[in-house]
């Protein structure tokens, strides 16, 4: 029986990751470029074989040559460490919000009722955690982007020996260090340090779990100790980031496979106890910096459920964060919302959700490093242009081929050991089933499987070794000379088209409504937020803003409560120096440009170049259809003046540090390619 369930496991795993395989060759992170599909197809095969080739060589060598390739990792991670310790980075996203609460924190030492955290409660205490990492740079008199860094190296740092010291009790020490050197070469890895967010704490306490649970001899022979230890790390973790609760079933699996039923009455018992303990020291000190929580605000766990089953593919949407933010029963109206999506939707668009969410969850190897240049503000130079810039084309396909060639490697592995299932590996195997299996049920984000690499590294090391011993020689190595032929010219022209012949800010503001300005493509100062403000008959809204460089673009969102609605609006742009109205146009809600990803209409407004300047947008309603109205997406904190230089207006009245979240920016022409 066990054995039947073991297969069943095995093949549908296998399966299911073979389609992630495939969206992984056909559809990375920047999806609109012709020859993407091309330069991965067969860049995979190269990166694979160059990277079995500098495997062979570290199996191969003594106990001295192992040290010095050991060396070399280690200082080629501190020197790239030493980069990133140097750069000047904004947040954005969620890490925004974080930021602002922080420094909110800094200045009156309690929470400032941000309805962020009424609805995300799960990110207080990674708020916490920043607040007290500006407090010491103050008190060190250390910039606080530095100790952020210093902070974000120190957990990059701690996570990468946990695992290398995990490793250390499954491998020799050969293998040992092919897990390192994964963890140096794969981009992302690094570039976390650049982006603090819940995930940052998640991947060290996935880490520090896997080196308090597997005894010394690598047995996977629980004693009492490690059922305890680890089951209070997960009740702990849970308040940092509740995903790694994946951990808990996957460990009742495990036990129960082969029978352990006390341990199993161990792990729950210390588990509820752990949990009702740490629960209540973490409400105290939520409760000392003046957080609370309100069940009219707070998400359920449903909501994101229910989000998965969202026909975009399960990713975070604008539409159904207002379903649930104005439900009266939220957690009633989100189950209602799912059960409908899941009876009434037709079968095969369901089965299209999943194989989505799949895509969302498992293709995007760059996530991470693409955060981390996001982050960055901008940089002159040609090198830092190359690392982090327009032109890192390079850097974002190396980490895609090499991401590819990872989870191949996973997949391979457990493919190889489907029939062996009493391993040293098979816990964590588990993990990996169950962390897929959890994101076809929740929402869909890369970022979310990132956080458990430093098990897919040990896992992809495994699949490696196997891979190596049972093909002295692969197919690729028959055709290596033509394969590298083929893909240094199909990949010059790839990285000649994405990094240099393309205009200097071309990066797609259609593709991607989340970048951040501090690269160049915006004339004003500020990240945004989402919240609303209304447009009728009897109200007007206007933006002051300044701009910092010639713009010939203005997005924004626009929703409306009736889908019917008729009425039509202007938008008008007004140079401030002279009073006058430079730019205008007019538009009707259900003719605006439908924004699939988002699942709600857009402003797309394009005009000729205005230079830089003090300026506003205007928003009124010119003709009225049936009492109809618009709400525009604004920032709802009030605490942090996003605009330092500008203001919003309704009917000429100060919002006081209210904003739209208007993009503005520079639009060039694309190439045709693109």
């Amino acid at each position: 029986m066990r054995r039947i369930l073991h297969n069943i496991f095995a093949y549908t795993f296998i399966c299911l990751f073979t389609l992630a395989l495939v969206w992984i060759a056909v559809a990375p992170f920047v999806y609109e470029r012709i020859l993407n599909p091309i330069v991965l197809i067969l860049g995979i095969p190269v990166t694979l074989l160059l990277l079995l080739s500098l495997i062979k060589k570290i199996l191969a060598s003594d106990e001295v040559t192992l040290k010095r390739y050991n060396l070399y990792i280690i200082v080629t991670y501190i020197f790239f460490q030493i980069i990133i310790l140097t750069m000047d980075t904004l947040n954005f996203s969620d890490g925004a919000e974080i930021e602002n609460e922080a420094h909110y924190m800094l200045n009156y030492g309690k929470f400032s009722g941000e309805r962020y955290f009424l609805v995300y409660p799960n990110n207080i205490t990674p708020t916490i955690i920043l607040y007290w990492i500006y407090r010491v740079a103050n008190l060190l008199n250390l910039s606080e982007v530095f100790m952020l860094h210093l902070f974000c190296f120190l957990v990059t740092s701690a996570t990468m020996f946990l695992t290398y010291k995990t490793a250390g009790k499954l491998l020799d020490k050969n293998k040992q260090t092919i897990v390192l050197l994964l963890m140096l070469l794969y981009i992302p890895f690094q570039m976390y340090s650049l982006f603090y967010y819940s995930d940052t704490l998640m991947v060290i306490m996935v880490a520090l779990i896997m080196y308090v649970l597997i005894p010394s001899d690598g047995s996977f022979i629980f004693r009492n100790k490690h059922i305890i230890a680890v089951t209070l790390l997960i009740a702990f973790s849970w308040n940092l980031r509740s995903n790694i609760i994946i951990v808990l079933p996957a460990l009742l699996v495990y036990l129960a496979f082969f029978k352990w039923y006390k341990k199993i009455i161990l792990l729950i018992v210390t588990f509820l106890l752990g949990f009702v303990f740490f629960g209540k020291i973490f409400d105290v000190l939520w409760s000392y910096y003046g957080f609370f929580t309100d069940s009219g605000y707070k998400f359920p766990m449903m909501h994101w459920i229910t989000m998965g089953m969202s026909i975009q593919g399960g990713s975070y949407n604008w539409q159904d964060f207002q379903y649930t933010y104005l439900s009266q029963d939220k957690m009633a109206d989100d189950l209602s919302l799912f059960f409908n999506r899941l009876i009434h939707r037709p079968i095969f668009l369901n089965l299209l959700v999943f194989v989505l969410k799949i895509r969302g969850n498992w293709s995007d190897g760059t996530i991470n490093y693409t955060n981390g240049t996001r982050a960055l503000r901008e940089g002159d130079s040609f090198l830092w242009q190359l690392f982090y810039g327009s032109n890192n084309s390079i850097f974002v396909y190396t980490s895609q081929m090499l991401y590819a060639v990872i989870i191949f490697m996973l997949v391979y592995y457990m493919y190889k050991r489907r029939k062996h299932y009493i391993t040293s590996m098979f816990l964590f195997q588990i993990i990996i089933f169950g962390v897929f299996l959890f994101h076809l049920i929740w929402e869909a984000k890369p970022r979310y499987v990132y956080a458990w690499m430093p098990i897919i590294f040990i896992l992809s090391t495994k699949g490696i070794i196997i891979f190596l011993e049972e093909n002295k020689k692969t197919m690729f190595d028959k055709y290596k000379r033509k394969i590298y032929i083929a893909f240094g010219i199909i990949f010059s022209i790839q990285l000649v088209s994405d990094s240099f012949l393309r205009p200097s800010y071309s990066m797609n503001l259609d593709y991607d409504s989340r970048v951040i300005n501090g690269i160049s493509i915006y004339a004003t100062d500020k990240y945004l937020r989402d919240g609303i403000v209304r447009v009728n008959q009897d109200t007007e809204v206007e933006q002051t803003f300044k701009a910092t460089m010639s713009f010939n673009y203005i997005r924004g969102y626009i929703s409306a409560y009736d889908e019917n609605n008729n009425s039509k609006y202007k938008v008008e742009i007004i140079d401030k120096t002279t009073n006058s109205v430079v730019r205008e146009t007019t538009f009707i809600y259900r003719e605006l440009y439908w924004e699939l990803p988002l699942q709600t209409y857009t402003l797309r407004w394009y005009f000729d170049y205005l230079p830089e300047g003090e300026y506003s947008v205007k928003f009124t309603q010119i003709e009225n259809i049936n009492n109809g109205s618009i709400v525009i997406s604004s920032v709802p904190n009030e605490m942090i003046d996003m605009y330092t230089s500008g203001k919003l207006y309704i009917n000429g009245i100060d919002q006081n540090k209210k904003d739209l979240a208007l993009q503005i920016g520079r639009r060039h022409e694309k190439l045709w390619w693109y």
